[in-house]
C-alpha cells in the first residue's frame, strides 16, 4: 500500500514539472531564440562599457606593441647589436681576471664569427665565386681519373718516404703498422661475409684520414698544442658538471662513481646537445661532416649522417637522425651504422659478465702486442681489454687510472714477485688508452637491439643477425686506431716526477730515465746533484749507457 502511494506521488510530482515547462511551440521558439542569441563568437561585442582607469594603464602599452610590430627589424637589429657588445665586454673583462677560466668564452666567440662571416659571404657572392671557379671545376671533372692516379701516386711516394726516414730512428714501431695491416688482412678474410665483394675506396680513404691526423696531432707540435688546449677547454666544460654534482649531493659524491659522478656527465653534456639541436648548429655540423664523408670515402647520406652525428651523440641517439630511413636502408649501411654506434664512446650500463675479463688476457697477448705495446706490458693491456669488451670501458679506464696513479707513486716497483705488472710504460700506457675508447662491449649488444629495434620492428630479425658481427667490427675499430697512435706516438717523460722518486731502481721505466738523463747531462755541470745521480746510477741493469764525465 505505501508503495503504490509512493509511485502515485512521484507521478503527480512529474506531471507538475511537465506543466512548468515550456510545452507549447511559442515558448520552444522563444527559448530556442534566446539560446541562439546567447551563442557569442569570438570577437563578438560584449557591450560590456570601458573601464577608464583600464583604458589608461593599457593604452600606452597597446601603442609600445604596434611600435614593435611596425619596427621590428630595426628594433631587432639594435638588440642584436647591443648584445654583442655587451657580450665582447663581458668576455675581454673575463679574459683579463682569469684568461684560463674565460677561454671557452673567446672558441665560442671565434666559432660564432666565423659561421656568420661564412653565411655573410656565401649569402653575397657565392654565385660570383662559382662563376670564377667553374672553368677550374670542369677542367678537374674532365680530367678527374688522370688526377686521381697522380695525387694517389705522389701520396703513396710520400708515405713510403716518411715511413722509411721515421722507422730508421725507431724500428720497434714497425709493429704497429704490421700489426694494423695483419688486422686490416683478419677483417677482409675473416671477418667480411662477402669478401669479393668489398669495396675498397672506404678502406684507404680511412687509413689516409687516420694516418693524416695521428701524424698532425701527435708529430707536429703547433698542431698537438691546439688539440691538446681543446681537449683542457672540453675537460673544464665538462668539470662543471662535477661542481654541480658537489652542489647537489656534496663534497662524498665520488664514493657513488657512477650514480653521482658518471651520469650527471652525460645528462649535463646531453642537454647541452639539444640547446645546439634547438639552435641549429648542430644540424649544420653534422651535415657538413656528413658531406665531407660522402666526398671522400663514398659513403651513402644515411650511413654517413648516423657516423657523424655519433661524434656528438649516443649509440642509440644517433639513428634518430635517419630514423625515417631506416626501414629502406640495405643490410650493408644496416650493418655500418651498428659498427659505427659500436665503434664510438659513450655512456655505458654495467654488466655481469665478471671472469671473462682474466681468461681473455691470454686470447688477446697477440693482438695487444701486434699494436705495438711491449711485450713485458702485454698481458696486462690484454687483461684491460677483455675487462672492456666482457664488462665495460668504465670498469677498464679504472683499473687503467689504478696502473697510472702507481707509476706516478714511484714505490711500485715495474712486477713484483709473482711478475704481476704494477704500472705500464708510457708507450703502453697511450696505445690501450685509443684501445678501450669504444662502446664496443657485450652489453651494448643488447642497447644496440633495443635502440634500432624500437625505431624499426619490422626489421628486428634482421637486426639480430648481423649485431654480433658489427659487435666484432667495433672492437677492432679502437684496435686500428690504437695501431695508428702506436706508430706515430713518441712518450715524453716527466723528467720533474722521475728525480723526485727516491729511488730509481725497478721503479722509472728505463728508456723514460734515460732521456732525462741524458737531457740533464748535457745541460748541467758534473757538480751538480742530478748529473751526479745520473751518473751513480747502475746503468747495466738497463739496456742503455750513459756517458759521464768525471766530477
Amino acid at each position: 500500500m505505501n508503495n503504490r502511494t509512493k509511485g502515485e506521488n512521484l507521478e503527480s510530482e512529474e506531471r507538475d514539472l511537465d506543466s512548468k515547462s515550456p510545452s507549447s511551440s511559442d515558448d520552444k521558439a522563444e527559448v530556442h531564440e534566446f539560446n541562439k542569441s546567447s551563442k557569442l563568437e569570438v570577437g563578438d561585442d560584449l557591450k560590456i562599457p570601458e573601464n577608464e582607469l583600464a583604458s589608461i594603464i593599457v593604452k600606452p602599452f597597446t601603442k609600445i606593441g604596434i611600435y614593435c610590430k611596425r619596427n621590428y627589424d630595426i628594433i631587432a637589429r639594435i638588440v642584436m647589436a647591443v648584445s654583442v657588445v655587451f657580450y665582447i665586454g663581458f668576455m675581454i673583462a673575463a679574459l683579463i681576471i682569469n684568461f684560463k677560466r674565460a677561454a671557452s668564452l673567446l672558441v665560442i666567440f671565434c666559432l660564432v664569427l666565423c659561421f656568420q662571416i661564412y653565411a655573410f659571404v656565401r649569402g653575397r657572392w657565392a654565385d660570383d665565386i662559382e662563376k670564377r671557379w667553374m672553368p677550374l671545376r670542369n677542367a678537374t671533372v674532365t680530367n678527374t681519373n688522370c688526377l686521381k692516379w697522380i695525387a694517389i701516386g705522389m701520396l703513396l711516394v710520400l708515405l713510403a718516404i716518411f715511413i722509411a726516414l721515421d722507422v730508421s730512428k725507431r724500428p720497434q714501431q714497425l709493429v704497429s703498422l704490421l700489426g694494423y695491416v695483419v688486422f686490416i688482412f683478419f677483417l677482409w678474410t675473416c671477418g667480411s661475409k662477402y669478401p669479393t665483394k668489398v669495396r675498397w675506396r672506404p678502406v684507404f680513404w680511412g687509413f689516409g684520414i687516420q694516418f693524416g691526423l695521428a701524424a698532425l696531432i701527435l708529430r707536429v707540435e703547433v698542431v698537438f698544442e691546439i688539440f691538446n688546449w681543446l681537449g683542457n677547454l672540453a675537460q673544464t666544460f665538462l668539470g662543471y658538471a662535477t661542481k654541480g654534482s658537489v652542489f647537489v649531493f656534496g663534497d662524498l659524491y665520488y664514493q657513488h662513481f657512477v650514480a653521482f659522478k658518471v651520469l650527471p656527465i652525460i645528462i649535463y653534456f646531453s642537454s647541452f646537445i639539444s640547446v645546439m639541436y634547438y639552435l641549429g648548429a648542430m644540424q649544420w655540423l653534422i651535415f657538413k661532416v656528413s658531406w665531407l664523408m660522402q666526398l671522400t670515402l663514398g659513403t651513402s647520406g644515411t650511413e654517413s649522417m648516423c657516423a657523424a652525428g655519433n661524434i656528438f651523440i649516443g649509440l642509440t641517439e644517433s639513428p634518430l637522425l635517419i630514423r625515417p630511413y631506416l626501414q629502406d636502408v640495405t643490410t650493408s649501411e644496416l650493418f655500418a651504422i651498428m659498427v659505427t654506434g659500436f665503434g664510438t664512446i659513450a655512456g655505458s650500463v654495467l654488466g655481469a659478465y665478471l671472469g671473462f675479463g682474466h681468461i681473455c688476457s691470454y686470447a688477446f697477448t697477440p693482438v695487444t702486442y701486434l699494436m705495438g705495446i711491449e711485450w713485458i706490458d702485454c698481458f696486462k693491456c690484454a687483461e684491460l681489454l677483455g675487462t672492456k669488451i666482457f664488462l665495460n670501458e668504465f670498469i677498464a679506464y679504472e683499473e687503467l687510472s689504478r696502473l697510472i696513479a702507481n707509476k706516478r707513486n714511484g714505490t711500485y716497483a715495474k712486477q713484483d714477485d709473482s711478475g704481476t705488472v704494477n704500472w705500464l710504460n708510457d708507450k703502453s700506457e697511450a696505445i690501450i688508452t685509443y684501445a678501450l675508447c669504444s662502446f664496443a662491449n657485450v652489453g651494448a649488444l643488447g642497447i644496440m637491439l633495443g635502440g634500432l629495434g624500437a625505431m624499426c620492428p619490422e626489421r628486428q630479425k634482421e637486426m639480430a643477425k648481423i649485431v654480433v658481427r658489427a659487435l666484432f667490427a667495433g672492437i677492432f675499430v679502437s684496435i686500428l686506431n690504437a695501431s695508428i697512435a702506436g706508430f706515430f706516438y713518441l712518450p715524453e717523460p716527466n723528467c720533474e716526477q722521475i728525480y723526485g722518486f727516491a729511488s730509481w731502481n725497478s721503479t722509472v721505466e728505463s728508456i723514460s730515465l734515460y732521456s732525462c738523463c741524458q737531457y740533464t747531462t748535457s745541460i748541467l755541470n758534473s757538480t751538480h746533484a742530478e748529473y751526479r745521480r745520473c751518473c751513480d746510477f747502475d746503468w747495466t741493469t738497463t739496456a742503455y749507457i750513459l756517458p759521464c764525465a768525471s766530477p
